[in-house]
C-alpha cells in the first residue's frame, strides 16, 4: 500500500539534539511510522534559546490505504510525545 511522507516542525531547546528527539519517536511503537529523519534544523537571534527543527516521517500501513484521519493520528501522538518528552512547540 502507498505511504506518504509528512513534515512536522517544532521549536525545542537549543541543548536538544535530534538523537534524543529520534529516541522518544521510537520509543513510540507506531506500526504505521516506518521512517523519520531530520530535514532542517534552523536558528537565530529571535528564537533565543531554542531552535526550530523540521523532521520528516513516512506513514505507511501493510493492511490498507490510509485514510486522512488514520494520518491524523499518527501525527498527533507524535507530537503529544514531543510536547510531553521535549517541550516541543508546534512552529
Amino acid at each position: 500500500f502507498q505511504g506518504v511522507y509528512k513534515d512536522l516542525s517544532v521549536v525545542i531547546d537549543k541543548s536538544l539534539n535530534y538523537y534524543e528527539v529520534a529516541k522518544v519517536l521510537n520509543a513510540l511503537e507506531l506500526p504505521m511510522l516506518k521512517d523519520t529523519y531530520p530535514v532542517d534544523i534552523y536558528e537565530d537571534e529571535k528564537l533565543g534559546d531554542m531552535k526550530s527543527l523540521t523532521v520528516r516521517f513516512f506513514i505507511q500501513s501493510m493492511e490498507k490505504t490510509l485514510e486522512d484521519n488514520d494520518i491524523e493520528t499518527v501525527m498527533g501522538q507524535i507530537m503529544m510525545a514531543l510536547e510531553s518528552e521535549c517541550k516541543a512547540e508546534l512552529r
